[in-house]
């Protein structure tokens, strides 16, 4: 058995006319290498949210005096207007 069969593909487009989309594509570009790896990744921390073993990511936030750590819970942010 061919390691393609072993697979599925899931295509994501980016509306490069989008300024979020646009700009979230030439971070991409910029950054990775493997796209599709970012991506299961991604699936994954969210599969793992929602089965409750990971609760909230804790982002270090720094300011000009303090440093601070902002909890951020992934489902407060807003992605609706993005369409993958």
């Amino acid at each position: 058995m061919s390691k393609q069969k072993n697979r599925i593909m899931k295509p994501v487009y980016f509306n490069l006319e989008d300024e979020k989309e646009r700009e979230i594509s030439e971070w991409l570009d910029e950054k990775f290498s493997s796209f599709g790896g970012l991506v299961k990744d991604l699936l994954y921390l969210q599969m793992q949210q929602e089965r409750g073993i990971i609760k909230h990511i804790v982002k270090p936030q720094e300011t000009e005096s303090v440093s601070n750590e902002v909890n951020t819970d992934i489902n407060d942010i807003d992605v609706s207007n993005i369409d993958c």
